[in-house]
């Protein structure tokens, strides 16, 4: 059972950038106060901070190891929760910055994309009975040998609703710097509008494909403890009463959608990428599954996530000989160390292997999906007038994504979000 009366707002790196900006968290804070004295503030590191900290780990050595970099990296968030206690301090609220052994985030040791295991909540309760706000650090944990770990991409919104479900807070709110979920990213297309409501699963995919509003990790956890999250823009009506029904209608809401809701669902809810994507090649004779399982376990074994996969056992190599060919995809962050992966994979069992840069994809997203049909067709032929060829092919019920050249990146989110809303709101 949630508890309405627990309210944990997020902060991320532009909505605590400066001083100035920190001081407005805390002035919200302090207003939120008044209906929610049982809340709990997160916070990421200053805007630039994680990077600049990153850079000086590579100066003294590219090559330290990753529990090193998590000792640094976590120092960001660290500061960000002082300056806060600080600004609160100057309004006459109290709060108290934490950080992740206060209370008692336990991860596992895989540094640098650490998974959090449990939380100890009754710091939380100990504080709010003295009338003081907890801030915590986000993105960081702590092992059970006591050594520091991060959480990777979108770490203090997984630190945040972490926290939520262990609390069993009736809502978590991510605050940003836009005003929720988009049909796409505003910064490309125009006219792209707010998703007011959307379903886990949605959001789920939409993160997976290349979303940059909430990580996977985050909508997992939210979705399996089924905390409601609140993505908002952290400075809407920034210097104004605080007004909890307007609250209510801003931004979007991610949770379990009911049936009818669900069949309302647009066909098509947003058109989402991801840029820098590079392609895998593998052919030659005898690829059979028992291959892919053994090339995907090498893989995963390193952390390397695969996105789009094709498989055809009955092909044609280039010598003349019927053998097989095996297609996939993963984020260019992971091609230097996929890369060495495949081709020793290759050479010891006599395949070809080739790796392509130069690719983005391309994905439209939509609980509508399960019930409409010709989603597909209609993509394909989008893509086809706008003369952009599709390399790789991903579908599931709510989802097609497409691998597509980086030079038609933007056309093609262009062409397909006209094609889905324009037509709508005409």
């Amino acid at each position: 059972m949630t508890s309405s009366n627990i309210f944990v707002h997020k902060y991320g790196g532009t909505s605590v950038g400066t001083t100035e900006r920190i001081g407005w968290v805390a002035e919200r804070a302090a207003k939120l106060f008044k209906y929610f004295p049982r809340q709990v503030v997160v916070l990421s590191a200053m805007s630039g901070e994680t990077n600049r900290l990153l850079s000086l780990v590579d100066q003294v050595y590219p090559d330290a190891p990753a529990y090193a970099k998590d000792f640094v990296v976590a120092s960001g968030e660290q500061v960000s929760c002082g300056l806060f206690a600080a600004a609160a301090a100057k309004l006459g609220i109290k709060a108290r910055p934490l950080l992740a052994h206060q209370i008692g985030m336990r991860t596992d040791a895989r540094h640098g994309s650490a998974k959090i295991q449990s939380i100890r909540t009754g710091v939380f309760e100990d504080l709010w009975a003295e009338g003081i706000i907890p801030v915590v650090a986000g993105f960081q944990g702590q092992t059970a040998d006591n050594q520091i770990t991060t959480l990777g991409r979108g770490g203090s919104d997984t630190t945040a609703v972490a926290i939520a479900a262990a609390l069993k807070a009736g809502r978590c709110e991510i605050n940003t710097d836009v005003d929720g979920v988009f049909s796409a990213d505003p910064r490309l297309v125009e006219n792209a509008s707010r998703i007011p409501l959307m379903d886990y699963e949605g959001c789920l995919e939409l993160a997976a494909l290349g979303g940059k509003v909430l990580h996977t990790r985050c909508v997992e956890l939210a979705a399996k403890y089924g905390v409601r999250v609140h993505v908002r823009d952290s400075f809407k009506n920034r210097g104004k009463p605080l007004n909890i029904q307007n609250l209510e209608r801003e931004g979007t809401w991610i949770m379990a959608m009911n049936e009818a809701e669900q069949i309302e669902a647009p066909v098509v809810s947003a058109v989402t990428s991801t840029k820098d994507v590079v392609k895998f090649s593998i052919s030659g004779s005898e690829l059979d599954f028992a291959t892919v399982d053994s090339v995907f376990t090498l893989l995963g074994d390193q952390g390397i996530n695969l996105d789009i996969i094709v498989h055809n056992t009955e092909t044609k190599t280039i010598g003349g000989q019927v053998g097989g060919w095996l297609g996939f995809s993963l984020d260019a962050a992971d091609k230097k160390q996929a890369e060495k992966t495949v081709v020793d994979f290759a050479k010891q069992r006599g395949f070809e292997a080739t790796m392509e840069e130069g690719f983005a994809k391309i994905s439209v997203v939509g609980l509508g999906m399960r019930s409409a049909s010709g989603v597909a067709a209609k993509t394909f032929s989008i893509l086809s007038k706008a003369s952009i060829p599709v390399q790789m092919i991903s579908t599931s019920e709510i989802k097609i994504s497409c691998l597509v050249p980086m030079a038609d990146h933007d056309r093609g989110v262009k062409a397909l979000h006209t094609a889905y809303f324009d037509s709508v709101s005409s």
